[in-house]
């Protein structure tokens, strides 16, 4: 499920047998504990949601950045930002969630130039992105990027 049209399409396309569904997270079009898990990534939660829909024994796994995801591509601004922290997120799952587990996992992707602008484009870093931003951002070569991700694994 995602809101985005295209994203659902693309997936579809990748992963034909499974379902797809472009809706709003906070108006989940899914019954009552329909589902023994779900997968949340890199997005917003919406915990009430995720309870009604989760089945009594079903398990979430959410996704979230670490202190050094995509750091590469931070420099699109001129000041330095403050230290990642994901503390918030993990103290309000944990509120929310039984945490059976958290794993952290850390690489590096090899990056295309071609997909760099569409990549950024993804992230909340271009949000404010000024035209300067970009100009100074399409100079720098980026051969990689960081992936540094948090995966905790909760139940009910």
């Amino acid at each position: 499920m995602d809101l985005s049209k295209e994203g659902i399409v693309a997936a579809a396309k990748a992963y034909p047998h499974a379902l797809w569904c472009v809706a709003d997270l906070a108006h989940c079009p899914f019954a009552n504990q329909q589902f023994d898990s779900i997968l949340n990534i890199l997005s917003p939660s919406n915990y009430a949601e995720f309870k009604r829909i989760l089945s009594e024994d079903g398990c979430i796994l959410k996704v979230i950045p670490e202190q050094y995801y995509l750091e590469e591509l931070r420099c699109l601004y001129e000041q330095k930002k403050p230290a990642y922290s994901n503390d918030n997120i993990v103290s309000r799952f944990k509120d929310q969630f039984n945490l059976l587990s958290a794993e952290r996992v850390t690489y590096r992707f090899m990056l295309n130039a071609d997909l760099v602008e569409p990549l950024l484009h993804m992230t909340p870093l271009s949000w404010r992105a000024t035209k300067a931003d970009w100009q100074r951002m399409q100079a720098i070569d980026l051969p990689y990027v960081t992936v540094d991700l948090l995966i905790l694994c909760g139940k009910k």
